[in-house]
Formats: structure tokens, C-alpha cells, sequence
């Protein structure tokens, strides 16, 4: 991503770039995870983010094997058609290097954003979307289809002494050592010659990455967290942000 960086002069994510980046998610009607400054910053090591600020729009660019792509749609409020060129010219650009500009995409576009799109001539495709659940069944379990996790939470108070504690700046350490764990304990299921061993490793590594940021910068980014401890044992954390007055966001469950 250097190299795009110096070629177009795009900027790596700052936490001082949170401010901009707010001040663009704003304008939106409806909060989506993915529309959060912390949810970009975590990743921006990991997906090798880079942004600019084009025609008023905050864009945020990806560098995923080999392409250059948005990783978001150009969020802002001045003429979207004319950033979209300027984007691009900039992704087709980086991409005739492997001789394919068809790799030049917007990704992670909401309903919300799409007739903007579809307007300007552009194709959607679908793709996978969030996990939402109603807080309260959370916290019942209630029901034939949390049978199981409600088994698993019953064994488990019977068998520790469980306690809950907010997840605070000091929690850090040892929140990373449990990273760690079950990182190289994720690691060593996999055979030396499972097919899918290199791609499952490559997600691990960005995963682990961006959990590491977000522990580090918890604070500055607004993030709230638990801890699971079992026997006075670190065995769980959580970290996550607000979307809107009705839900909240799970950044990282470990």
C-alpha cells in the first residue's frame, strides 16, 4: 500500500482522522457496522487501508492480493460522480499493473447508499450481511434455537466460578496473552496439508492484527468492552461501539 500511498497520495488512518471520518458517517440515516471510524481503523494494518479526501467524500482504499479497491463507497456530501471517476482513474490505474481493471470495485455498499449508485449506471452484487440478534434473547437464551449455547452456559457456571468485570485499559496485557492463545491454539488444528490452511492462517493473522489495535486504542476510538474471567482466569473479552440510540455494534469476541 506504500506504493499507492506515494503514487496518489492517499494517507494511512490516523486517530486524528477520526473527527473527518465521523463528521461524513453522520450525514447517514441508518448506522451500519461498517460505517464507524473504529470499525476502518482497526483494519487499516491488516487490509492495508489508505484514504483521501476527494470531492468532499471521505474514501477509504484496500489493497486485497495485488488490488487496489474501495473499501467502503465514497461517504460525503459533494458531487458523488465526479469523486467516483477520480477514484477510479486511481484503482484502474493501480490495477493495469496485473492487466485486469475489472478488480476495480466499491465494496460494502448499504440500501441506503445504493440507488446513488445504481443511478450512476453501476451493477450491485450482493454479498454476505451482519449477524443481528435481539439483545434480549441474548440474554434469555430462551427457545428451541438457543438450546444449545443454553446447555453450554449452564455447564459452565456449574463447573467455575464465573464473574464479569468492564474491560479496562489495564485488562490490555492480558487480553493479549489470550489473543495469543487462541491464535496458535486456532493455528494447530489445522493439518500442514489442509488445502485451506493458508487462506485460514492469512485471516487469523489479520484478525489477530486488528484485535491488537483495537485493544491498544480502545479509548481514543469510543470502544466499550467485557471481560469473561473463570477461577480468576482471563478465558474471554469483548469489545464493541454504539450504532445509534437501538443497537451496538461486536467488534471483537475472543
Amino acid at each position: 500500500m506504500d506504493e499507492a500511498a506515494n503514487r496518489y497520495g492517499l494517507m494511512q488512518l490516523e486517530l486524528k482522522d477520526k473527527e473527518v471520518f465521523d463528521q461524513a458517517f453522520s450525514l447517514l440515516k441508518a448506522p451500519v457496522s461498517d460505517y464507524t471510524f473504529a470499525n476502518t481503523f482497526i483494519w487499516r494494518e491488516a487490509l492495508k487501508l489508505s484514504w483521501a479526501l476527494i470531492e468532499g467524500h471521505v474514501c477509504v482504499f484496500t489493497e486485497v492480493e495485488g488490488d487496489l479497491r474501495l473499501s467502503l463507497p465514497p461517504i460525503g456530501d459533494g458531487n458523488l460522480e465526479r469523486c467516483l471517476k477520480t477514484c477510479f482513474d486511481i484503482m484502474d490505474d493501480y490495477n493495469a499493473r496485473l492487466g485486469d481493471t475489472t478488480r476495480s470495485v466499491v465494496e460494502c455498499v448499504s440500501e441506503e447508499l445504493l440507488e446513488r449508485f445504481t443511478s450512476l449506471g453501476f451493477t450491485p452484487v450482493p454479498t454476505g450481511g451482519d449477524y443481528v440478534y435481539c439483545t434480549q434473547k441474548l440474554i434469555d437464551l430462551a427457545g428451541g434455537e438457543y438450546k444449545s449455547k443454553r446447555q453450554a452456559r449452564s455447564k459452565f457456571a456449574r463447573e467455575h466460578k464465573a464473574r464479569t468485570a468492564t474491560l479496562a485499559p489495564e485488562d490490555a496485557p492480558s487480553c493479549k496473552e489470550l489473543l495469543k492463545y487462541w491464535h496458535d491454539r486456532s493455528e494447530a488444528r489445522y493439518p500442514q496439508d489442509d488445502p485451506f490452511r493458508k487462506e485460514a492462517d492469512a485471516l487469523r493473522r489479520m484478525d489477530f492484527m486488528a484485535t491488537e489495535l483495537a485493544l491498544d486504542c480502545m479509548g481514543p476510538l469510543g470502544l466499550v468492552g467485557m471481560t469473561l474471567w473463570a477461577d480468576d482466569r482471563l478465558v474471554g473479552f469483548t469489545l464493541g461501539e454504539r450504532l445509534g440510540v437501538r443497537q451496538s455494534s461486536i467488534l471483537i469476541e475472543k
